[in-house]
């Protein structure tokens, strides 16, 4: 006990300054348990109840099932007939050369969905320019209106001296077969 006192007379400043720490912190600690808890209780209740709000936690079953009807509509419409994959390819051309691209050739494997009746084309097709053509043709192939995905990027420079350079790129794309 007298190492103690020692110690604190030695280190006065230290002390005192441990026991503010000591009193503020048990200061607060009383202030948030006991006035604070019941307001933020009550705040994140108002918070959960207007979340479930949001949500359609307060729907019926029947409103939630009619909009999940008219959700799988417009995405059905989305999806193109099996007819239209020339047009789609076509603007994936025009595309290329809107951003001053060119592709020589697509090769494409067509693929039959059994659980969605869907028909899936994997395109695969290379073209070259400069970076800032290349990203804004990837940015351009992302607003399509189809269901187009990009599986697969590469990017090659050509040299190190050219700001040029080659993407490989291969897409799905999602076409509603005859029969839908």
């Amino acid at each position: 006990m007298k190492l103690l006192f020692e110690i604190i007379k030695a280190r006065k400043k230290s002390f005192i300054l441990i026991l503010v720490l000591l009193t503020g912190n048990a200061l607060i600690y009383f202030y948030t348990s006991s006035f604070q808890q019941a307001r933020i209780e009550t705040m994140q209740n108002n918070l959960l109840e207007i979340r479930r709000q949001n949500t359609g936690g307060g729907a019926s079953m029947t409103s939630v099932y009619s909009q999940g009807i008219k959700d799988l509509a417009v995405f059905g419409s989305m999806i193109p007939p099996k007819k239209d994959f020339i047009r789609v390819v076509g603007e994936l051309y025009d595309t290329a050369a809107n951003n001053n691209l060119r592709i020589e050739t697509i090769g494409y494997k067509p693929e039959l969905l059994k659980e969605g009746g869907l028909l899936v084309y994997t395109l695969n097709f290379n073209v070259s320019g400069s970076y800032a053509a290349i990203k804004s043709f990837i940015s351009d192939i992302g607003r399509y209106r189809e269901l187009l995905f990009i599986d697969h990027l590469g990017l090659n420079s050509t040299g190190a001296t050219q700001e040029s350079v080659n993407l490989k790129i291969q897409l799905s794309a999602y076409f509603k077969t005859e029969g839908q």
